[in-house]
């Protein structure tokens, strides 16, 4: 399951528009869907249709 994926699954467009930028730039936090990726990995994650 990609990134993109599970957030659609968990939440609605406006939950996963409200994020916040954590740990110097390190992290991505979605505090309604109780989510954290690091930049990095959110970087490297494919996009729906490249699996």
């Amino acid at each position: 399951m990609t990134l993109v994926t599970n957030l659609n699954c968990k939440g609605t467009q406006t939950q996963i528009n409200n994020y916040e930028i954590k740990g110097g730039g390190r992290w991505i936090h979605w505090e309604e869907l109780d989510e954290d990726f690091s930049a990095e990995g959110f970087l490297k994650s494919p996009l729906p249709g490249e699996i």
